[in-house]
C-alpha cells in the first residue's frame, strides 16, 4: 500500500496485470492510501484466500473503489469466479471498475530498448489484428459484466497503445512496458492520468477535481 498506517481507500486487485497498474495509481492519487493485492493465475486459479480477499474489502468500512484486472484473453471474462466476486462487490456497494488490460507484444521490452550490434534491429510496435480478434470477444463479457450490475464500470487502460493498424510500446518518445506485457512505471502512470482527466467516473470515484 501506498501509505502507513492509514486504512485503505482504494485498492487494485487481480493477477499480474493489475499490479502494474498499481504503480499509476499511487503515483496520480497521492492523498489516497492504495493498496494492492496480488491473486495469483485469478480469476483461473481460486483459493479460499481469493474469497477472503474480495469479502475483505467488502466488508471494509474505508475502502470505496475497486480496480480489477487480468489478463483476460484466455477466458477469464466468462469465468464463475469473477461473476461471484464482481456481486459480492455490487452487494457492499464498492464502485468497481473492470480494467480491460493490454497486448501482449510477441517480443520483449528489450527489444525495443536497446539496439544490437548484430542481429535484428530492434522493434518496438507490431500488427494490432491479433490483439483485437481476441480482445473484441473479451470486451463484450466484460462490457456485459458491467452493463447487468450498477456500480460496476468499464475502466479503459488499452486506448492509446493499439490503433487500428499497430500496438506499439512507445508513446511520445517513452517506452512504457517492462516486459511483453506489462507496463513499467513509466507507461502505467501515463495510464492512469489517461483514464482521471478523460474518464469522469473514475475520476469522482478516486476524488480527484
Amino acid at each position: 500500500q501506498s501509505q502507513k498506517d492509514t486504512p485503505l481507500t482504494v485498492v487494485a486487485v487481480g493477477d499480474s496485470h493489475a499490479e502494474d497498474l498499481y504503480l499509476g495509481l499511487r503515483a496520480n492519487l497521492p492523498d489516497s492510501n492504495v493498496g494492492y493485492v496480488y491473486l495469483p493465475g485469478w480469476p483461473y486459479e481460486t483459493s479460499s484466500n481469493s474469497a477472503s480477499t474480495f469479502q475483505q474489502i467488502a466488508d471494509s468500512q474505508t475502502i470505496d473503489t475497486v480496480i480489477i484486472n487480468a489478463r483476460w484473453d484466455d477466458g477469464g471474462a466468462e469465468s464463475d469466479e469473477l461473476a461471484t466476486q464482481l456481486d459480492i462487490l455490487q452487494n457492499a456497494n464498492k464502485t468497481t471498475f473492470l480494467a480491460d488490460d493490454r497486448p501482449r507484444f510477441s517480443f520483449p521490452a528489450e527489444r525495443c530498448q536497446y539496439q544490437p550490434w548484430v542481429g535484428p534491429r530492434a522493434q518496438c510496435a507490431e500488427s494490432s489484428s491479433p490483439y483485437f480478434s481476441t480482445y473484441r470477444e473479451y470486451l463484450a463479457l466484460l462490457t456485459k459484466a458491467a452493463t447487468v450490475r450498477d456500480n460496476v464500470h468499464l475502466l479503459n487502460t488499452s486506448d492509446g497503445i493499439c490503433d487500428d493498424q499497430v500496438c506499439s510500446m512507445v508513446n511520445d518518445g517513452s517506452l512504457f512496458f517492462a516486459d511483453e506485457g506489462h507496463l513499467n512505471e513509466i507507461g502505467s502512470e501515463w495510464v492512469i492520468a489517461q483514464r482521471i482527466t478523460s474518464d469522469p467516473v473514475f475520476r469522482d470515484s478516486v476524488g480527484r477535481k
